[in-house]
């Protein structure tokens, strides 16, 4: 029976140490994060994969996405799997998703973009001055943007219900 309670208690020892891990390690991102939304998010002119300056967010009153990344970054290219296998199954709306690389070549962006596949809108944030303006620390993070031009969502890293949460702001009723 000791044996039992020694692995419990263990057991609970390494749950707390983990979770203290998690907010010491994470926290200060989230309420970055948390921080951000409701603010309006600042219109920055970026340039397109194809070199075209591009005013984002988009003025049409239309939901967005902004996901800050960059090409050397495997969260990164795992959250836009995500988004590409949600945009296939038409949960998202490709033209409403915008990656923006953080300091990267148009033909560095292109070039991914094309070989995984990725069928959405790719922006250049040149010298990364809208991504720190916005504080963006690490990538993948995603900004989902409402019709006003408020952060509704910000989030840093991936995580396992970031898609679901993609998906039902994209379906929610305007």
């Amino acid at each position: 029976m000791k044996k039992i309670l020694d692995k419990i208690t263990l057991s609970r020892l390494v749950l707390a140490g983990l979770i203290i891990f998690i907010v010491v390690r994470r926290g200060p991102e989230v309420l970055k994060n948390f921080r951000h939304e409701q603010q309006i998010f600042p219109p920055q002119s970026l340039y397109s994969a194809s070199n075209t300056p591009f005013t984002f967010p988009p003025s049409d009153g239309r939901r967005s996405a902004a996901l800050f990344w960059t090409t050397w970054c495997g969260p990164c290219k795992l959250e836009m799997e995500l988004i590409k296998r949600s945009i296939v199954r038409n949960n998202i709306p490709a033209e409403r998703i915008f990656a923006i690389h953080i300091e990267g070549s148009a033909e560095e962006v292109t070039a991914h973009m094309q070989k995984y596949g990725f069928n959405f809108p790719a922006l250049i944030d040149v010298r990364g001055s809208l991504a720190r303006t916005l504080e963006v620390s690490s990538t993948p993070t995603l900004f989902l943007i409402n019709e006003q031009g408020r952060i509704e969502w910000a989030s840093s890293g991936i995580g396992p219900t970031d898609i679901f949460r993609i998906e039902r702001f994209f379906t929610a009723p305007d």
